[in-house]
């Protein structure tokens, strides 16, 4: 269809002739790059950074790999598909929505962790690959986490081709550039991570908006937040409030002023709204949390030195940027000394802080990361790094700095801005963390794939308005400049030239653009960015998936808490992928309160980093481990442990149990003010007299009582006691959402040993109800509720007007 009947209304999707087309190419290019799944029913999801580690890798079937596929997000299955295996365990066999995660810290909000979003509508269509009736299969859990992510990567294709043609792009643009956003860098790297569970719909979002900008159906805006409210559940927050900024932008820009910018943050307010259930548990659990303490302790501005070479650079970058359009352009020999400013540029910036990631925007690496031993299953590639997060291809630079033109200008102003701050450019990054807090300046390499598709269609547009000798000067001018770019680059960081068939495809494919036709423009300079990441998740058989192991199986049979330190024995979260509980399990958002006790383990005192925690090296002998309440310690082989421990197990690993570990429900007659003396924690038995932080009401007595569990569920927990009254300390992480009723009327609950809840308890037999619902979650739900409202009625809300064309 043709732009101007295009700009005139959209019709029905103009067809099913192009939804059909971005579907069936869409489908085509998942087959080609996924056949183990479609044709062999494996799993793409990786679980083998934890199957690298004992003693999953002696366990694993013959033929299975032992090598790391993806070392560097080895986060995913070592912390985050752990928690999320707990998660859907007690949805598929309990039935029940985790509000509070029992197994991470001793205890901690489960709906507030963004890392796992159980709110999301992506995770609960999990529940479907387990089978009804038959106990939870993390390995089918793979499986569903495969599917959901090619049904992601599905409406990242599709819309995005069906929002670039809106846009004007042609079909052989729209299609690259929907590769681009669905299969590029960002995308392939995070593909079953939080960063792609939100970005991958925001493609669909922006069509919405499109829509509504070319006929001004309020229904369209409706679905935009609907679709922006999806994309919020399925992560962190930080990433959405960028693309809140974009959206608001693009639509300001691109609308009518300020009826654009209304609409846009209409947009955001209802997805906002419909996000709350998840987001305002999160503000929480941030609030708790230690990630505060580490913020304050970063530094706000540069040091001196980073500084001065942050203006500097930016001075010469700006120095640049004006050469490129002054009259200087017309002299072909300024173009490579313009490159060599720049490269020097980019190249000085990693001395004032950078972190580097600039040397691989132009070929991406795959070699060298100190995890791997070899070339991974199947593919023949090395591990893709996050620092490919944000690679656009040299061919993709030579066609976006080709041409003239104003609103290049300006797109090639904003992606330069969002490239430098994403590589933590000096100053930039700072700026960024100013205007929005607690954004990690890296996570705007999200808004890369949008700006860079754009900038890619007004290219190709701009380049087919000119004659061809006129165009083949552009190439030629575009080809200095990144040539004194790399000269430098080159001998700054030779790393980025291995493995060299990365760089060969796209020099290749920056020589062939010049020389193709305009429809093949785009597939060219998109092409050397998509190949690396192809092969990055090889499929592997279901059975090696996380197999079950003689050790797991043994902790199964005892009780008691267990105690693993995530960088020392089991690695990261795996037990809780078996069901069990775990102590000292790790989710970037540890708890403040456990994180002031945990911090005194160490022998050497506190400040020593947790990965470089070891059982040896902790005071697993003092009370102050006891309070952990730790029944069961994992420990590597030839630890020494403490004399009245019991070893249970000898073998790759120590299984041991700790008999003098808190209960997890305590009734005595005794407590103490620990304000007093805060060290008694590390001195006093916390079998005999519950710690509080306030004077204890009463007198203290002997005896206590008796504690009888009637019904336990992960949310809560229902007991009965008899005795003869005081205090009765239970080990569930302290958190404002508990909800306590004493005979079924509420009562109020302290602060026990610093990290538990305690409870006073009359004289009696009497039942206690604890049940985790955060006023912040019902605030959330009614918000949602609102939100859907909104959405339904937008078509109301914003009245069908004339828009442009029409």
């Amino acid at each position: 269809m043709d732009p101007e009947r295009r700009a005139g209304g959209l019709g029905w999707l103009w067809g099913w002739r192009e939804l059909g087309l971005a579907l069936g190419l869409g489908l085509l290019l998942a087959l080609l790059s996924w056949p183990g799944l479609f044709l062999e029913g494996e799993s793409i999801y990786s679980t083998s950074a934890a199957l690298a580690h004992e003693p999953w890798k002696s366990a694993l079937p013959e033929g299975a790999s032992q090598t790391p596929n993806n070392p560097e997000v080895g986060d995913l299955d070592l912390y985050f598909f752990p928690q999320l295996a707990a998660a859907l365990r007690r949805m598929h066999e309990d039935g029940e929505f985790p509000l509070w995660n029992p197994q991470l810290y001793g205890g901690a909000s489960a709906i507030g962790n963004p890392q796992v979003p159980v709110a999301s509508p992506f995770t609960w269509a999990l529940l479907l690959f387990q089978r009804r009736g038959e106990p939870f299969d993390p390995a089918r859990l793979s499986l569903g986490l495969s599917w959901m992510g090619i049904l992601r990567y599905l409406f990242c294709f599709v819309f995005g081709f069906l929002w670039l043609r809106l846009l004007g792009g042609g079909r052989w643009t729209a299609l690259a550039g929907a590769a681009f956003l669905s299969l590029g860098p960002y995308n392939a790297l995070w593909r079953f991570s939080t960063p792609e569970q939100v970005a991958s719909l925001w493609p669909m979002v922006l069509f919405f908006a499109e829509a509504w900008l070319r006929n001004k159906r309020g229904s369209w805006l409706g679905l935009a937040a609907l679709s922006l409210g999806l994309s919020n559940l399925g992560g962190y927050p930080q990433t959405s409030l960028l693309f809140f900024l974009f959206l608001m932008g693009y639509m300001a820009l691109r609308g009518e002023g300020r009826r654009g910018a209304l609409a846009g943050l209409f947009v955001v307010g209802v997805s906002t709204l419909l996000a709350m259930p998840v987001w305002g548990p999160f503000a929480e659990y941030l609030d708790h949390s230690r990630v505060r303490e580490l913020r304050a302790a970063e530094p706000w501005l540069p040091k001196g030195g980073s500084l001065g070479l942050g203006v500097f650079l930016i001075l010469a970058l700006g120095l640049a940027l004006r050469l490129v359009w002054s009259k200087a352009r017309e002299r072909p020999r300024a173009y490579l000394w313009m490159g060599l400013l720049l490269g020097g540029i980019l190249a000085a910036a990693t001395l004032g802080g950078a972190d580097g990631q600039a040397l691989f925007w132009f070929f991406p690496d795959i070699a060298g990361h100190p995890c791997f031993g070899g070339f991974h299953a199947g593919a023949g590639l090395g591990p893709y790094l996050e620092v490919n997060q944000d690679s656009l291809g040299l061919a993709f630079f030579l066609l976006v700095l080709a041409f003239p033109g104003g609103s290049l200008r300006q797109g090639r102003t904003l992606l330069g801005l969002l490239l430098l701050a994403a590589s933590s450019f000096p100053i930039l990054f700072q700026a960024l963390r100013l205007a929005v807090p607690m954004v990690a300046p890296s996570r705007l390499a999200s808004l890369v794939p949008l700006v860079a598709a754009m900038l890619l269609l007004r290219s190709v547009a701009e380049g087919k308005r000119l004659r061809v000798g006129e165009r083949r000067r552009c190439f030629g001018r575009s080809w200095l400049l990144l040539l004194g770019v790399l000269l430098v680059l080159l001998v700054h960081g030779r790393e980025m030239l291995h493995p060299r068939w990365t760089v060969g495809i796209g020099l290749v494919a920056g020589l062939l653009l010049p020389l193709a036709p305009i429809r093949l423009w785009a597939p060219l300079a998109v092409l050397p960015s998509l190949v690396p990441g192809l092969g990055f998740h090889p499929a592997q058989p279901l059975a090696a998936c996380y197999p079950r192991v003689s050790l797991i199986e043994r902790m199964q049979r005892e009780e008691g808490r267990l105690c693993v330190l995530p960088f020392d024995a089991l690695p990261g979260n795996t037990p809780l992928v078996y069901g069990e509980a775990q102590l000292f399990g790790y989710d970037g958002l540890e708890p403040k309160r456990f994180f002031e006790l945990a911090q005194y383990l160490p022998k050497q005192g506190p400040g020593l980093p947790r990965e470089d925690w070891k059982a040896e090296d902790l005071r697993l002998g003092d009370p102050l481990f006891d309070i952990f309440g730790a029944g069961l310690v994992v420990a590597r082989k030839g630890a020494k442990l403490p004399k009245h421990f019991e070893v249970l197990e000898r073998g790759s690993l120590l299984l041991a149990r700790n008999p003098r570990a808190l209960p997890e429900f305590q009734y005595l007659g005794k407590a103490y003010d620990l304000t007093r003396d805060p060290y008694a924690l590390a001195r006093r038995n916390p079998r005999e007299a519950v710690a509080l932080e306030r004077p204890p009401r009463g007198k203290a007595r002997d005896g206590g009582g008796s504690v009888r569990v009637l019904r336990r569920w992960g949310n809560g927990v229902e007991l009965e006691l008899r005795g003869t009254g005081g205090w009765l300390s239970v080990r569930r992480g302290f958190d404002p959402g508990w909800r306590v009723e004493l005979d079924g009327e509420p009562v109020g609950f302290e602060t026990a040993y610093h990290i538990w809840m305690a409870v006073r308890v009359p004289a009696g037999t009497h039942s206690l109800r604890l049940r985790y619902l955060p006023a912040s979650f019902v605030f959330g739900l009614w918000a949602a509720g609102f939100g859907l409202l909104l959405c339904l009625l937008s078509g109301f809300l914003f009245r069908r007007g004339v828009g442009p064309g029409q």
